[in-house]
């Protein structure tokens, strides 16, 4: 069972616990259980998973522990309160603010301008961006290649909400693979959203991977990764800072799957949302020129009569 993980921060801030944290889909804070006196936060709870454990005092389910403190979690925890997840409650923005930082994040506080190897140039050729569209994508994303010949690997830097760096995501040209550094925050963040906040946008699509978005941005739009299908609550909250929010997931099961899972949960935000499908293309990573973004959203569901049509086409994003 998913737990909300706004309603989890605000439980153990009724309980008075302390130092609480979010580190990716856990919250973590000093252990609140009897005969436990903890200086250093040694309990969590895993959203995700609906189970809870603590170094000292051991572990079990969620909705167990709930039950003891007197909440009923079916109807407090497990259903998500639209309203409150509008604009991120106090407590979760403070949560946020304590996360543990990963090791590298201590070294890499901004986005750096970054160096791509021949065969990492040759890669992203073959994924359908230019010489020029790579050099832009080292310089404001700060892409880069570590190592050499078969070992080279790209690096995809990811900002937090806070404009330093979350993590990093690395890919080999040589395996269709993607890794992530353990105890990433994927579902605390949203890959592209500091150059949309940067660049003052009202509108973005949202896409599911990182050459999806990457493919997005040099072509001219706004755009955002959910680094998967369904977006987290905090992602939602992220989401609600903008007017209109363009579903443009993958063109398989999970992803239309998805989008109608994330519509829901955005629904009731104030946002206006559109749905698109980008087949016969795969996934926005395929799409060759603006022209097609284009004829793809006139085609499903935009119209250009609307005023986020216009911000949208707006130019001077790279």
């Amino acid at each position: 069972m998913r737990y909300s993980m706004d309603r989890i921060v605000e439980i153990l801030r009724e309980r008075e616990c302390e130092k609480i944290r979010i580190d990716g889909d856990e919250v973590w804070c000093c252990c609140p259980l009897p005969d436990h006196e903890d200086e250093t936060p040694s309990f969590s709870i895993n959203c995700e998973k609906g189970i809870y454990n603590c170094f000292r005092c051991g572990g079990g389910l969620v909705s167990n522990l709930l039950r003891e403190w007197g909440y009923e979690p079916e109807q407090q925890v497990r259903t998500t309160d639209v309203e409150a997840l509008s604009h991120m409650s106090i407590a979760l923005r403070e949560a946020l603010s304590n996360r543990k930082p990963h090791r590298k994040q201590e070294r890499l506080s901004a986005i750096t301008p970054g160096k791509i190897s021949r065969v990492g140039v040759r890669y992203l050729r073959t994924r359908g961006f230019s010489r020029g569209q790579i050099r832009k994508l080292a310089r404001n994303w700060g892409v880069r290649t570590d190592n050499y010949g078969f070992r080279t690997k790209l690096v995809f830097p990811v900002e937090d909400p806070h404009g330093g760096i979350a993590f990093e995501i690395t890919r080999s040209p040589f395996r269709k693979q993607w890794l992530y550094q353990k105890g990433s925050p994927k579902s605390s963040t949203l890959y592209g959203l500091g150059h949309a906040v940067r660049a003052a946008a009202t509108d973005v699509i949202v896409a599911e991977g990182v050459f999806d978005v990457l493919k997005l941005w040099v072509l001219g739009f706004h755009a955002v990764g959910i680094l998967g299908a369904i977006v987290s609550d905090v992602q939602v909250a992220l989401l609600s800072q903008f007017e209109t929010v363009i579903w443009m997931l993958d063109a398989d099961v999970a992803g239309r799957s998805g989008t109608a899972r994330n519509w829901a949960k955005l629904h009731g935000h104030g946002i206006q949302q559109f749905a698109v499908d980008v087949a016969p293309r795969s996934d926005p990573a395929e799409i060759e020129s603006e022209e097609e973004i284009v004829q793809i959203l006139s085609n499903r569901g935009w119209r250009p009569e609307d005023q986020a049509w216009r911000r949208m086409m707006r130019k001077g994003l790279i």
